[in-house]
């Protein structure tokens, strides 16, 4: 039992986030966490969740995918509403200090996660702060070229120090809470008196912008990482330059002494951690394992670990001596900027462009797996219509194919030459599209990976692409705040359908091919007339970008995904809402299952998740018939066998008589026009089917 109410408390921190905006979703966050947790849990579960998943009860979301998240997460922070860029625990352990592109600071209960204080003043983003060694006072660095101190009970602003002439990046407070050294755009450190904010010294010699600063635990020298490749070490009571440490090949974002003076610590956009000798500037090994940019570093209270926070999304933990990595710590889904060890060494708090900070014990590290091999942002992905593959298009401008079931990796497809943002199977499965950054849309071969043909027009990004039911059109959206309707075999432009008010993200036609979904940065959905392209209706809810959207199989349902990490469920006929869930991070791409009432979505981690709607059942499949030789065949998507029928049952429902199958079909309108078309030019071919360009409803 104990062990029981353990994890229901470990679930609990890590849902808390949520729970406080969304109570009635309590049980299914808490069983979305819970359900992993081994066989005892999973048989209390088991009869509660078969209660809840009955036709008549209130639909819900069950994520089939383990999150993405180590062990060692134990809560998550969240209330700034941008880039959180820096964080630091007080002395005593009990409270952390954040920074924000908001504009503010936020002071946080490191126990509970609660907020205690937003302190506001600075007039732009804040890159750095830091507490004072007795706790009392902070210190903040701007973009807005000032440092604020501030009293770290109250918040009220004490001083505001001026001199630099661009932002200041970095931010220190000397060990014994007199002094402060400051790093800034304009190349230089200042030294400045804590108690008056007069300006002691100014330290030239950096050739790039001054990035992170930091004394030494005996407060005779600073160190400070720079835009021009370097480290400097100077002396914190003349501002002479002592060494420049060389050696990273790209820019160095962060720097720390160890606690007993003797060793430095260094990252930089060369995905490497160095480590150096404080006294001698010489070079005493590279910490290599990050696969981005490396921005924050800290060395554990023993010295003994450094923990590193990278663009790649995690941090890592490394044995300081040998230089070996302990741990990977995953759960943020967007670059991770800063880090720090609480006193005690037991926790860490870390910084993300996510709008999160999150916490983590320091002692473990497990990670769970789920389908990963992109090497950043899955921003769309796709079931392929017999439910067996996925395809994924990400941010390092590759689509990725794999298996639905095994999450193994079957395919890469490259040609993009910008970000791939969105991807869809055709209706026979044979061939994918995708949307990209390069104002393109590219048409694949399913089977092989081979690019066939490439679409253009767009002006801008183009951000989401579907194919029609029949297969003879594809609809795509765009930055240029339009959808275009192309011919799938031609790539004429056939329409263009306006009226959001921002950039376009994603785009869908519905099972029957009457009409057409879209997603915008305006937060809002709307559904479209696919013939005459004429608006009928706008979504609300989402509270961010609403990046994907899908229809369900039976046309009743749309799934959306969005940057207020969620993904909702609404009803295609009245708009209204059915269900959502909270994922761990930003949501921008969603698919529905072909016959199973499943949504895949990925998040900004570059995680796929598997989503179940509970409590709800589909309606008759909409399947699109295909022309045989003289022949109709429609298939069933669940079974995969074909069933010839006449052109009197299209619009008909029938269900699938193949053995152990029995799924319930509604046959379209429309009949999927066969191609066989292997051109790769800008047109394409013209072996089109028996409608060609017209989409007459049989």
């Amino acid at each position: 039992m104990t062990e029981v109410l353990t994890a229901y408390a470990r679930a609990l921190r890590r849902e808390a986030h949520f729970l406080t905006r969304a109570p009635d979703l309590t049980w299914q966050q808490l069983h979305n966490r819970l359900q992993w947790e081994g066989d005892e849990l999973a048989t209390r579960l088991a009869s509660e969740r078969q209660r809840r998943s009955r036709p008549d009860a209130t639909p819900w979301m069950r994520v089939a995918t383990p999150l993405r998240e180590s062990e060692a997460l134990q809560r998550t922070l969240t209330g700034h509403t941008d880039t959180v860029v820096s964080c630091a625990f007080s002395p005593d352990g009990h409270r952390i200090v954040s920074t924000s592109g908001d504009h503010t600071l936020k002071l946080w209960d490191a126990d509970t996660g609660a907020e205690l204080r937003t302190l506001t003043g600075h007039t732009e983003g804040i890159w750095c702060g830091a507490f004072s060694p007795d706790g009392r006072r902070i210190v903040s660095a701007g973009h807005d070229h000032t440092l604020k101190l501030w009293d770290a009970d109250t918040g009220a602003e004490l001083h505001t120090l001026t001199g630099h002439t661009k932002e200041v990046v970095g931010c220190a407070f000397s060990p014994e809470g007199r002094r402060i050294v400051s790093a800034g755009g304009d190349h230089t450190l200042k030294l400045w008196d804590a108690d008056t904010g007069a300006e002691l010294h100014t330290l030239t010699g950096h050739a790039n912008t001054v990035v992170a600063c930091a004394f030494s635990p005996d407060g005779r020298q600073i160190v400070s990482a720079s835009g021009d490749y370097t480290l400097k070490l100077w002396d914190a009571d003349t501002g002479a330059e002592l060494h420049t440490l060389t050696g990273h090949t790209d820019v160095v974002w962060g720097c720390a002494f160890s606690p007993d003076g003797r060793r430095i610590v260094s990252t930089s956009d060369d995905e490497k951690l160095k480590l150096w000798d404080a006294d001698t500037g010489a070079e005493l090994g590279t910490l290599s394992g990050h696969t981005d940019k490396v921005h924050g570093c800290a060395f554990s209270p023993d010295g003994r670990r450094v923990v590193s926070a990278s663009n790649d999304c995690s941090l890592k933990l490394w044995d300081a001596d040998t230089g070996a990595e302990l741990h990977t710590l995953t759960g943020h889904t967007n670059a991770i900027l800063g880090c720090a060890f609480s006193p005690g060494g037991r926790r860490i708090v870390s910084a993300s462009a996510d709008h999160t900070l999150r916490l983590w014990d320091a002692d473990t590290g497990a990670e769970l797996h789920t389908l990963t091999g992109h090497i950043n942002v899955v921003w769309g992905c796709a079931f392929s219509p017999d439910g067996r593959r996925i395809v994924s298009a990400s941010h390092d401008h590759t689509l990725r194919l794999w298996d639905a079931d095994t999450g193994a990796e079957l395919h890469t497809l490259t040609g993009h030459t910008d970000v791939v943002d969105g991807c869809a199977f055709s209706p026979d499965g044979r061939r994918i599209v995708s949307a990209s950054y390069d104002k393109t849309l590219k048409v694949w071969d399913a089977d092989t990976g081979a690019h066939l043909r490439t679409l253009t027009g767009h002006t801008e990004w183009v951000r989401g692409c579907a194919f029609s039911p029949d297969g003879s059109w594809i609809v795509s959206s765009s930055t240029d705040h339009t959808l275009k309707v192309w011919d799938a075999d031609t790539g004429a432009d056939l329409r263009t359908l306006s009226g959001h008010t921002d950039v376009v993200h994603g785009c869908a036609f519905s099972p029957d091919g009457r009409r057409i979904v879209s997603a915008s940065t305006d937060h809002t959905l709307k559904l479209w007339d696919a013939d005459t392209g004429v608006e009928r209706r706008t979504l609300t809810g989402h509270t961010d970008i609403v990046d994907g959207c899908a229809f369900s199989p039976d046309g009743r349902r749309i799934v959306s995904a969005s940057r207020d990490r969620t993904l909702r469920l609404w009803e295609a006929e009245s708009g209204s809402p059915v269900a959502h869930v909270e994922l761990p991070g930003d949501v921008p791409s969603a698919s529905c299952h072909p016959w199973r009432p499943w949504v895949a979505c990925g998040d900004l981690g570059g995680v796929l998740y598997r989503i179940e709607v509970m409590g709800t059942e589909l309606g008759p499949i909409i399947v699109t018939a295909s022309q045989s030789g003289p022949q109709l065949m429609v298939r069933c998507p669940a079974c995969q066998t074909d069933h010839p029928l006449d052109r009197a049952e299209l619009g008909s429902d029938f269900t699938c008589t193949t053995e152990d199958c029995g799924l319930n079909l509604r046959v379209n309108t429309l009949v999927l026009s066969r191609r066989h078309s292997p051109s790769t030019d800008g047109g394409g071919g013209d072996a089109r089917g028996e409608r060609g360009t017209d989409r007459d409803h049989i």
